[in-house]
């Protein structure tokens, strides 16, 4: 494992713990992710990663808390994705970053949790793609970013969750990418953009 890794692996455990122990302390969601966010950064931090790091790892902590919080209370998967963004965003915004970071932290955010929803639902891979390129692209609008931002967002999600899938289902890193491009050109295309631009995504 490299030391990014390794610190990555130190921010995600931190946060978790946090967000356990005011779970367990009856504390409030926002409370959880807030702490959990903290912790993450401070991990982050203590392993020597750059403040922008610091500051990403501290909004995944949040995110992860804000989730699992709203599916322990028996929330909607959109819900779960939606209070993951909302999480996300805050801690972005706490650690420093620039409202356009904030809004691509807020978009990750919401695509992973809805994934994450899908997939502890059985959903197909197909579906989970489809449901995180949505989560993304709402939480892009909701933090205020372009049309054509917010498309990007979609297919990065869809495009992440794909490949996910495929490997869970231990496909070959040659499947995963394919059905990352063809995620990816599919949510870029439900978002509207035009064919040069939906290549450009399954490309990338």
């Amino acid at each position: 494992m490299t030391k990014e890794q390794q610190a990555e692996q130190a921010a995600s455990a931190a946060a978790s713990a946090a967000a356990d122990a005011a779970r367990d302390a009856g504390l409030s969601a926002d409370e959880q992710a807030t702490l959990a966010a903290e912790a993450a950064q401070k991990a982050a931090a203590d392993a020597g990663m750059t403040k922008e790091q610091q500051a990403e790892q501290a909004a995944s902590g949040a995110a992860s808390a804000a989730a699992d919080a709203a599916r322990d209370a028996g929330l909607s998967a959109d819900k779960q994705a939606t209070l993951a963004a909302e999480a996300a965003q805050k801690a972005a915004a706490d650690a420093g970053m620039t409202k356009e970071q904030q809004a691509e932290q807020a978009a990750s955010a919401a695509a992973s949790a809805a994934a994450h929803a899908a997939r502890d639902a059985g959903l197909s891979a197909d579906k989970q793609a489809t449901l995180a390129a949505k989560a993304a692209q709402k939480a892009a609008a909701d933090a205020g970013m372009t049309k054509e931002q917010q498309a990007e967002q979609a297919a990065s999600a869809a495009a992440s969750a794909a490949a996910d899938a495929a490997r869970d289902a231990g496909l070959s890193a040659d499947k995963q990418a394919t059905l990352a491009a063809e995620a990816a050109q599919k949510a870029a295309a439900d978002a509207g953009m035009t064919k040069e631009q939906q290549a450009e995504q399954a490309a990338s």
